[in-house]
């Protein structure tokens, strides 16, 4: 039965973040079909009758960009009456986040390339003039705030970072999620506050051997009330 006009369709969008070279990255997609042509935009589109929204978020990104397995949330729902020139679609937004060895991506058979871009540079560029396809300019700003916010109470760093990992490299991480800079002890004192860590052998260096260390546990926890870093600190 065919849908009738009017009827709002429903479509999942995905804003992908990885950190290197950095800074926070976002995956976006070069569109191959109208509306919108050639704009750069986020992963994503309309939702199969036979699949939830977090699938569909999953297979736009696998499909589109080649990422599978990453970690996935979902964040909020964007509405607008006009936000897509084809009719009344509402879109149901998810952050992933992608650990940077596993940033290699390629096109899908609805998008001509795939590439990262340094978040901060293109919300910048944003501000002057509409940069991605539809309303995705709103939903990257709105993501960008919320993985600041999580890095904050959460320890979903985990999702960006190999398994094993320095504590400097843990600390730039949180300063360029959250942005700002962090005195290297007490970011170091306030993370093991966390009670997430836990020490993972060494890593040669030209000096004295760097820690390694690992998250106890690779899925969301809320961390300590004590430990969080706040962001008027």
């Amino acid at each position: 039965m065919s849908t009738p006009r009017g009827t709002p369709k429903t479509a999942a969008d995905v804003a992908a973040f990885a950190y290197f070279d950095n800074a926070i990255n976002v995956l976006l997609v070069r569109r191959r079909y109208p509306p919108y042509e050639s704009y750069w935009a986020l992963p994503g589109g309309r939702l199969r009758d036979d699949e939830t929204l977090e699938q569909a978020a999953e297979r736009h990104l696998r499909e589109e960009t080649g990422l599978a397995g990453v970690y996935i949330e979902q964040l909020a729902t964007f509405s607008e009456l006009d936000r897509d020139p084809r009719g009344r679609v509402i879109s149901c937004a998810y952050l992933a986040l992608v650990d940077a060895a596993r940033t290699h991506i390629g096109g899908g058979a609805e998008t001509r390339e795939a590439v990262w871009r340094p978040v901060a540079q293109l919300l910048e560029e944003a501000e002057r003039e509409p940069v991605l396809a539809f309303d995705h300019d709103e939903i990257l700003r709105y993501a960008r705030r919320r993985l600041a916010y999580k890095l904050e109470y959460q320890n979903v760093a985990w999702s960006l970072l190999p398994e094993r990992f320095t504590m400097s490299e843990l600390r730039r991480v949180y300063e360029a999620g959250i942005g700002r800079a962090f005195e290297p002890n007490n970011f170091r004192r306030i993370a093991l506050g966390w009670g997430v860590l836990a020490e993972d052998g060494e890593r040669p260096t030209r000096g004295r051997p760097a820690t390694l260390y690992r998250f106890v546990e690779r899925s969301p926890v809320i961390l300590a009330e004590s430990a969080r870093y706040r962001r008027s600190s």
